[in-house]
């Protein structure tokens, strides 16, 4: 493999005259004629990550997802890439696993390898995320959780929460059972159960019961198992579709019909929701599209050099997918 002390050699160049050519420096058009021509003879080709670490703009961006087998986070990521390989950037992933300090780590991370921008699939808002955001200088856009330091692009959570509601209503039910995910997400965990919660108690004679999982299908399960089917429910909503659909696997392994017995939602429109039959009632969210809004905020922003932009974008168009797992209840649910 040819190296750039080979390129060196072969010009009659020192090895940082051969640099400072592969990172646009400033050389007479001489010399530069001359690595070039050694370029096309040996066919060297440089490390660009190598080569971009030591240039003023990379054209590489950072981005920071909860997990790996989010297919949220997976279409979030589908839009940004689309986005940022038009514009002709690339794309680093950091896996945080929801957890705080692997987020501080991944932000601290691409700021050192400088990172022209970072997209953060936001789980946290906790104060030393919030510290480590604002002390950095790296241009950045989330995604998911709405926050006063960054461009953030975020759901309409309560309009989620209303739609799925008015149809849970019309379809008369009037108890949930409510398998929700810590409150340190503050978008799925508070905005959105709260907009859910309150929609459907505010018509008279309505129930709702609540527990905790995690955004897991085995935490689900072990919920729904544990503690939900001991209350009889007649409608188990998930705060994702994830935790829906673990939820129904627990009660249809222990013999309940599906939804003639137990009625089933859930928020995301998940693939594996598709794949099963009658597939799930949810709410669609605009995932690959709030990507792509993402990526091209965050090149305005690195455009801008540097210059702050302050605007938040909340992106439009979550709607209810009415499918098969949701059963029509009599006015008593």
């Amino acid at each position: 493999m040819v190296t750039i002390n080979d390129i060196a050699k072969l010009a009659g160049v020192a090895k940082s005259t051969v640099s400072r050519y592969l990172n646009g420096g400033s050389i007479s058009t001489k010399t530069a004629d001359k690595i070039n021509a050694v370029i096309q003879e040996t066919g060297y080709v440089p490390n660009s990550f190598a080569q971009s670490l030591k240039a003023k703009e990379s054209h590489l961006i950072g981005a920071i997802i909860p997990r790996l087998d989010s297919a949220s986070a997976a279409a979030v990521l589908s839009g940004v890439e689309a986005k940022l390989r038009q514009k002709g950037y690339r794309m680093m992933i950091a896996n945080a696993e929801f957890e705080l300090e692997r987020e501080k780590e991944a932000l601290q991370s691409f700021r050192v390898h400088k990172m022209d921008g970072i997209i953060f699939l936001m789980s946290h808002r906790e104060n030393t995320i919030m510290q480590a955001l604002d002390e950095l200088e790296v241009p950045v856009v989330t995604i998911g959780q709405h926050n006063q330091l960054t461009n953030a692009i975020y759901y309409n959570e309560v309009q989620a929460g209303q739609l799925l509601a008015n149809y849970l209503l019309d379809m008369g039910h009037r108890t949930i059972d409510f398998i929700n995910v810590p409150q340190e997400d503050h978008a799925v965990g508070v905005v959105r159960r709260n907009a859910l919660k309150q929609h459907f108690l505010s018509v008279k004679g309505t129930t709702w019961r609540e527990y905790e999982a995690d955004f897991t299908l085995k935490a689900s399960y072990r919920v729904t198992a544990e503690q939900v089917l001991a209350n009889q429910p007649n409608l188990i909503v998930g705060a994702t579709d994830i935790i829906a659909m673990g939820a129904m696997r627990a009660a249809m392994e222990r013999g309940y019909r599906v939804p003639e017995q137990i009625s089933f939602a859930g928020f995301g429109n998940h693939n594996l929701a598709e794949s099963i039959y009658p597939g799930l009632t949810t709410i669609a969210y605009p995932y690959y599209e709030a990507g792509e809004l993402a990526a091209e905020e965050l090149i305005l922003q690195i455009q801008e050099r540097g210059e702050k932009i302050t605007h938040q974008l909340n992106v439009a168009g979550v709607g209810l997918l009415q499918t098969g797992l949701l059963r029509r209840q009599g006015s008593s649910g």
